[in-house]
Formats: C-alpha cells, structure tokens, sequence
C-alpha cells in the first residue's frame, strides 16, 4: 500500500485497545486497511498489540483536552472499553456510564464528520430471556446485575446524542476466545477432571466467538442501515452451561464428572470470596453481583436482525471456535 493510499485510508479509534475485544479489533482492522489509533491508559499491559503498527495513545477518558486531540480526524470510534467487574455500582457506573458519556461528548464538540460511533454493550444489559425463547431487541431491558445496569446507562448515554451522531450499539452475549480471562476457570475446572452445575437444573446462554464479534462491528460500521440501531450479536448454537463443558472436556480429551454447587452454598461463599479480595486490592471473581446473572437459567438472544440489516451472521461453529480457544491456552500456557 502506497503512501497516498495509506492516507486515505479511513481512520479508526478503539477504545482498550489492548484488552481481550478491543485487541481482536485491532487485529480485524489494521488487517482490513483501516488507519488504527489505539487508546490505552499508562499501564496498560500491550502483549496483544505490539506486534501491531497502530497509533497508540495514553489518554483516560475523562481527560477532555487529551480527548479533543485523539479524536479530531477520526471517521469512526469503536468503544469496547469499561469494567466488567467492579467494587460497587458506583465504580460500574463510573466506567461504562460515564466514560461512555464522556467519549461520546467529546466526539459530538470535536468530529463532526463522524461516520459511525459503535458502543460495544451486552446483553446483561437486557437481562435474560424468560425461556428457552429468544429476546430480540424489542424486548424490554430488565437487567438483573449492577454490570447490566451500568451498560444498560451506557446505552442510555449513546440515546441522548443518537440525534447528533450516527451510533450503532451493540449487544454480545458471553464472548469467548483467545487472550480471554473470563471463562478460563471453565476450561481449567474441566482440564481438572470437573464440569461446574450451578443448581440442579440446566441454564442456556447464547455465545459468540471473538473475531466474529469483530467481524460485527465491522459490518455494522460499513452499512448504512446500521446507524441509530441496537443489535444481538450472537452464535446461533445455544448449548446449556453443562452441555458447554462437556464438549470442552471431549475436544481437551478428559473425563469429567459433575461437580454440584447449590445455590444457598454459593451466596454463603459470597462473603469468603469479597474478604479474599479485599486482602488482595482486587474485584471479585464470584460477586454477589456475578451470581445474580449465573443463576439465571436463559441467557438466549436472537441475532436476526443483525443479519437482516447488514448481513451479519457468525461464522465460526462452536466445535471450531472452542478448539481455537483450547490451541491458544495451551500455546500461552494458560492452561
């Protein structure tokens, strides 16, 4: 590619670029011919992304003047970033309402010529279904945990300036993946010989596999049909929970057994888990918040309209995107 072509090339910004979403972005759009800025915070871990010749810059969201600078010129901002646990409500709200809030100001005073602003949300954001029937966008948001709310108030923020700027949001189910944290303790329970049962009944839950997430948000920022809509982007394979780790264990080629936790004795172990980490400065990993989304029995949500409105389906089956994940573990010597 030429110097001319290079700078013609649209320009895009991504929020966390080095996280797990954000750095899987970068890979899709610097490989599409996209001008790539990333936004990182000073310590910000870039194992992900330095390999790649992206724009990298340290700035916090709520950094107004900083803000002013990186996003003047951009054609498109890509907003992945915020916490997906937290302390409190307040320190949710904090990053994915009002970091969501401030970004999105900052591209309404300084790029006008914005062409499209993606919000990355999640179905927490909804809630769950009530069955085994998938809710699609037209259902109303009931979400059940303080990490829903607080997406739910970032998609608020992206509805007070939806007149000003071209917005399309987003709304994943559970993402999985290489580079992904959030659901190795599953595939390390199984390696261990174990399946997890949260109660004695099955749970459903949609998926989507990492680069087809990314695939998504470039789709939808390459369709006009997307601007001012909302849309599930998910695998179409909906296993249960227990059905999930089982075929975790027959492609990491172990034998598991059910490992029952009732619920009355996981909210005992609530109180255990916030001392752990309160010793240890850190968030949770089983919060009274998290608990409240697992013991939910369907977390089903249907993409159609994704794939009526700009073609999006994913592309990677369940077999193949876990495989993928299992290759990447061990590779990392994560697992």
């Amino acid at each position: 590619m030429g110097k001319g072509e290079i700078d013609s090339a649209p320009r895009v910004l991504i929020t966390g670029v080095n996280g797990f979403v954000g750095s899987h972005l970068a890979d899709l759009f610097v490989k599409s011919g996209y001008r790539v800025t990333g936004l990182i915070r000073k310590t910000s871990n870039r194992r992900f992304i330095e390999h790649l010749n992206i724009d990298l810059r340290i700035c916090d969201l709520y950094d107004r003047k900083g803000m002013r600078e990186i996003v003047t010129g951009m054609d498109h901002i890509i907003h992945p970033a915020g916490l997906i646990q937290a302390k409190s409500l307040e320190e949710f709200m904090r990053a994915n309402r009002d970091g969501t809030n401030y970004i999105l100001e900052s591209a309404a005073k300084y790029c006008p010529d914005l062409r499209r602003f993606v919000y990355v949300s999640s179905q927490a954001a909804a809630g769950p279904s009530d069955s085994m029937a998938a809710i699609d966008e037209d259902a109303p948001a009931r979400p059940v945990s303080d990490y829903g709310r607080s997406k739910l108030a970032g998609e608020e923020e992206c509805h007070k300036l939806s007149g000003t700027l071209p917005i399309t949001i987003l709304r994943p189910p559970a993402v999985y993946g290489p580079r992904d944290h959030g659901v190795l303790p599953f595939f390390k329970l199984v390696k261990s010989g174990w399946f997890w049962k949260l109660g004695r009944e099955e749970s459903f839950a949609s998926i989507v596999y990492v680069r087809d997430l990314a695939m998504a948000v470039k789709m939808a920022i390459e369709s006009e049909n997307s601007s001012g809509q909302t849309y599930y982007v998910a695998n179409q394979e909906t296993p249960s929970v227990w059905e999930l780790q089982k075929l975790i264990a027959e492609i990491m080629k172990v034998e598991v057994k059910p490992l029952y936790t009732p619920l009355w004795l996981a909210k005992l172990l609530v109180p255990f888990e916030k001392i752990g980490s309160a010793l240890l400065n850190k968030s949770p990993g089983l919060s009274d918040d998290k608990l409240k989304e697992l013991s939910q029995r369907f977390w089903v949500c249907d993409s159609t309209k994704a794939e009526r409105s700009f073609g999006w389906k994913a592309a990677t089956s369940l077999d193949d995107g876990l495989a993928e994940t299992i290759d990447w573990y061990h590779e990392s010597r994560w697992l």
